[in-house]
């Protein structure tokens, strides 16, 4: 659309009425009235308007649906430099622009601007014009333009709601893959990149980008785990493995991915994510070493060492509870103190239990093993507390001094 000017008019003539059908009804073609009837009908649903500019004649006419999509009521006399008006000021020179190339080259337009109608309602159109050619020189213009506002509102919803979910991707540091089954090409996101030190364009999108970040020791697990999700025999794909960064380490990411079928129950693509793990892997190897120190220290220590919760639960113990009470450290965690100790010994210490669980540290002589060959401990119950100063649990420190005793 470039404007609108008068209709143009249409004579008439009476039609002689000849009692043989036309060729076109013999075909069962419909006639030229039925045609317009469906193109008008068919021009108000998808709200498409038409115009047309004959340069020879200066002749402008408007179909009567561009009139209706901009609150004009015909007839209605502008210009076709003055209809450019109806879009929105910063774009009115592309549509001058598209119009002179049309006239001067006859190329063609497509264009999808904002404009406002008579009334002033904003609204987004799709125009298109093309010229027409008589020995090479361009005599008339014929266009469409067409309501798009709606179409318009949905797209900019959607890239909207992509725009705000990539922001959060890229908040929760969230990297994101799809997989073409059916091509074998591959897509990485930006963000899927950047937790390995490239830009978006610096990692190329192909299988081997993955592949070959692989570490050498988790290359085998985590190649065959994708394709036994692809073959249906995992049922999950939840893997972790290291991936090499662009500055030669080698960082933790933990991968998840869902598989797309079609109708057949084809897998044809896998998509997932990938989320850098690396702090919390090196925390739970700090958490371990530190694990393996405090058993080392404590296990040199010639006693039991445990640690108690308000429930009276073991939550940690020193391989010595082996040798006083037969059971393993590892099977004494999670359990009671009356089930490793006894219901007569628990007896004896439940006072000091219930003193340290106030807060005070308490020490005491006790005896344990074979009523014939007694054994005596020096036991400390020492508070445990958490980082507000309250007493979640207790420290247990038993030695023995049955030599001492008998010396």
């Amino acid at each position: 659309m470039t404007g609108s000017s008068t209709h143009a008019s249409q004579a008439t003539a009476p039609v002689a009425h000849d009692p043989a059908p036309s060729r076109l009804q013999r075909e069962g073609r419909p006639s030229p009235d039925v045609l317009a009837e469906i193109t008008r009908h068919s021009s108000e649903v998808a709200r498409i308007g038409g115009w047309q500019l004959d340069l020879r004649t200066l002749e402008y006419v408007w179909s009567s649906q561009s009139y209706s999509m901009l609150d004009i009521e015909p007839p209605f006399t502008m210009s076709p430099l003055d209809s450019v008006t109806f879009y929105e000021p910063h774009v009115q020179g592309l549509v001058k622009q598209a119009a002179r190339e049309a006239v001067t080259h006859g190329t063609p337009w497509d264009l999808e601007l904002p404009a406002r109608t008579a009334i002033g309602r904003p609204m987004w159109v799709r125009t298109q014009g093309t010229a027409v050619m008589e020995q090479g020189e361009v005599v008339k213009l014929i266009g469409t333009f067409q309501d798009i506002t709606e179409r318009h509102r949905t797209e900019c919803a959607l890239m909207e709601s992509e725009a705000r979910t990539q922001r959060l991707l890229r908040a929760a540091a969230v990297g994101l893959w799809d997989w073409d089954l059916v091509t074998n090409t591959l897509f990485f996101s930006p963000e899927w990149k950047a937790q390995l030190g490239y830009l978006d364009h610096e990692l190329a999108n192909r299988y081997e980008s993955w592949e070959e970040g692989l570490h050498p020791e988790d290359h085998d697990r985590a190649v065959a785990a994708a394709g036994d999700f692809r073959a249906g025999t995992l049922p999950r794909y939840d893997v972790e493995f290291r991936m090499r960064h662009r500055d030669g380490s080698y960082r933790w990411i933990l991968a998840q991915a869902d598989l797309l079928h079609d109708a057949s129950g084809t897998p044809i693509r896998m998509m997932g994510s990938h989320i850098d793990i690396t702090r919390r892997k090196l925390a739970e190897r700090a958490l371990e070493d530190s694990e393996r120190e405090l058993r080392l220290i404590t296990s040199s220590i010639p006693g039991t060492v445990s640690l108690v919760d308000r429930e009276l639960r073991y939550r940690f113990a020193n391989r010595h509870y082996q040798d006083v009470f037969g059971v393993s450290a590892d099977k004494v965690v999670g359990r009671t103190m009356r089930e490793i100790i006894g219901d007569e010994r628990f007896a004896q210490v439940q006072p000091h239990v219930q003193r340290v669980l106030t807060g005070k540290t308490t020490r005491f002589e006790s005896t344990f093993g074979q009523p014939r060959e007694p054994r005596y401990g020096l036991t400390t119950y020492v508070p445990h507390r958490d980082d507000s100063g309250a007493v979640v649990g207790f420290v247990v420190v038993s030695l023995e001094i049955t030599e001492q005793r008998r010396a």
